[in-house]
């Protein structure tokens, strides 16, 4: 069974991530792969626009469509420009 600690950072994570609006979601994962901030801002504001987000970044994700939802799942995994992307 997950420790204590384990799970409490489990529940912490996936409160941040309901409450958090896309930009921060985005900047997160990217954040997994880019430590420049400034790079990162620049990666994340790219991937917000590659995926026509711009009029949804204040809006927190339950309130989003599911084709919003696919979009920010896209940005998330683009924003640190990867240089292959598996789709299935």
């Amino acid at each position: 069974p997950p420790s204590r600690s384990s799970t409490h950072a489990s529940k912490y994570f996936l409160h941040y991530l309901l409450h958090s609006p896309p930009r921060g979601h985005i900047d997160y994962f990217c954040g997994l792969y880019i430590t420049d901030k400034a790079t990162r801002k620049k990666y994340v504001d790219d991937a917000i626009a590659f995926v026509g987000l711009e009029d949804f970044v204040k809006f927190h994700p339950k309130k989003l469509s599911g084709g919003l939802l696919r979009r920010l799942n896209i940005a998330c995994g683009i924003a640190h420009k990867p240089e292959l992307i598996i789709q299935y």
